[in-house]
């Protein structure tokens, strides 16, 4: 990814970023994250209400044959979205479909152009070589609208966002730096590169793990079965798996780790 920019300054937020900029941006992204439970019970919290809803729109199907992957990454994508912006989206929100739609294809047009990771002069030749570069500035042209908007709703406090949030938390280490007089590299244009870099990289990696799983546990119904009567004898079927039943779902935990065995995301 750190070449395929799209002809873009590639020394902005995480990913392409390097130095004093991305050791700061790196830093700070680690420390909201932390403080927002990533690993804890928050995240977990963000989880199980996302799942709740992803469960109930797969009732909708009535077991008719359908895409779940799209569904799946627009659930992943919610989760990520409710702690960076504040907000989730319904999963028939035209504006967020096409939000994550769009993220999908810059993941795919990355890959299309990683021979410029192992060849980076092969960039600045003239001309489109593989018919990507355009559509991916374009693309995260609109992405980083979208992140920006969302930066100027926080901004300005917007009563639709819960303001215990990625953005808000960022905003405020900026502003902390600024009146102490540190030189800092926080502003909007890393902000909105960090926030693409984290719905990236989680959107794509988790919902393609998912996928996989899904995958593999469809062709062994026998493993299906024993995860079933592990999880209705030490869960029960009156309320959902929490993070703290993991201990004690010895079988579920092991088939779920060896089908990231068989395909780890995200090229497996």
């Amino acid at each position: 990814m750190r070449s395929n920019t799209g002809g873009e300054d590639p020394n902005k937020g995480i990913v392409t970023a390097s130095g004093p900029l991305w050791k700061e941006q790196r830093t700070v992204s680690l420390y909201i994250l932390r403080a927002f439970g990533m690993g804890k019970n928050i995240l977990a919290l963000k989880i199980s209400e996302e799942v709740s809803a992803y469960l109930n729109k797969l009732t909708e199907l009535r077991g008719e044959p359908s895409e779940v992957h799209t569904l799946t990454r627009t659930a992943v994508a919610n989760i990520i979205c409710s702690i960076i912006v504040g907000k989730r989206f319904e999963y028939d929100d035209d504006y967020f479909i096409q939000f994550v739609w769009r993220l999908a294809e810059v993941f795919r047009l990355s890959q299309r152009t990683s021979m410029f990771t192992v060849f980076p002069w092969l960039r600045y030749l003239p001309g489109d070589l593989f018919k990507a570069k355009e559509r991916m500035a374009h693309f995260r042209n609109i992405i980083d609208h979208f992140c920006l908007h969302y930066i100027e709703k926080t901004r300005n406090e917007d009563p639709e966002l819960n303001s215990e949030n990625f953005i808000s938390a960022y905003l405020h280490e900026k502003e902390k730096r600024e009146k102490q007089g540190q030189d800092t590299t926080l502003d909007d244009e890393n902000l909105s590169r960090v926030l693409f870099n984290l719905f990236l990289a989680g959107t794509d990696t988790i919902s393609t793990s998912i996928a996989w799983f899904m995958v593999h546990i469809l062709h062994h119904p026998e493993v299906q079965e024993k995860m079933f009567a592990e999880i209705s004898d030490v869960v029960g079927t009156e309320r959902a798996p929490t993070m703290h039943d993991k201990n004690k779902l010895n079988y579920t935990m092991a088939a779920i780790t060896e089908a990231l065995r068989l395909a780890g995301p995200p090229f497996g």
